[in-house]
């Protein structure tokens, strides 16, 4: 049962991937916006590992 909602739902991924795909502007809007959160996650976790290492020392 679990595995066929699995199923599903990456039917349903590939169904809105493709979708997005044949709109080539909003997969660009799609690929920035993770490039922007990554790099947000990225300043963040580079920020928290630097307070780490100037509180150990």
């Amino acid at each position: 049962m679990y595995l066929l909602i699995y199923t599903l739902y990456i039917i349903r991924h590939i169904h809105y991937t493709a979708n997005v795909v044949l709109w080539g502007n909003c997969y660009l809007i799609y690929l920035i916006y993770i490039i922007y959160v990554i790099n947000i996650t990225m300043k963040l976790f580079i920020s928290k590992l630097s307070e780490q290492y100037l509180f150990q020392n």
